[in-house]
């Protein structure tokens, strides 16, 4: 599992201060429903850390390509990722209002004072991922008959015309909508 984790600074602890993090990071294969996202170089992760007095505000992008298969035709899609990091930080022992944030919005410093970066990054790449990934908008899928992919030509079956007679919606084929 692949980890980020940083040591926060005495001096971050002050209100008010600030700190720039840019750094690769390697992200093991994401699973979001059906589909796995694979990267196979390193993201680039740009975040910012403010003291905002009782928290630790994180805020940022992260970017980078994974490679996923196509929903429509099962060969690999490259997918450009470009997500938005943000979350919370909250420091023990000082004073924080908590009133609109959920409690997936933020982490607890722990005592020994680091950081682990990877939920956010996590957080802001499956937040960008698409539902429906496509290798492109225009992918003409697969032939339901004999699986060819139609992105390379037409198949011997598309031009027969196709056999509806035991779909469940074959009973429609006949209805007549008048104006």
């Amino acid at each position: 599992m692949s980890t980020f984790k940083i040591q926060m600074p005495k001096e971050m602890f002050d209100p008010a201060q600030f700190m720039q993090i840019d750094e690769e990071v390697n992200i093991d294969p994401i699973e979001v429903g059906p589909d796995t996202f694979i990267f196979s170089d390193p993201v680039r992760a740009e975040i910012s850390v403010t003291n905002t007095g009782g928290a630790f505000l994180v805020q940022g992008k992260v970017s980078g390509e994974a490679t996923c298969a196509c929903a429509r035709c099962l060969e690999d899609a490259q997918i450009d990722i470009a997500g938005t990091i943000e979350g919370y930080i909250l420091i023990e022992g000082q004073d924080c209002d908590l009133d609109d944030l959920e409690g997936d919005e933020y982490e607890v410093l722990g005592d020994d004072k680091i950081v682990d970066m990877m939920p956010f990054i996590i957080s802001a790449i499956m937040l960008d991922l698409p539902r429906i990934p496509l290798c492109s908008d225009t992918c003409k899928g697969i032939c339901p008959k004999c699986g060819h992919n139609l992105n390379e030509g037409k198949c011997e079956c598309t031009e027969d015309e196709p056999d509806v007679s035991n779909s469940p919606f074959a009973v429609l084929k006949d209805i007549r909508f008048e104006n």
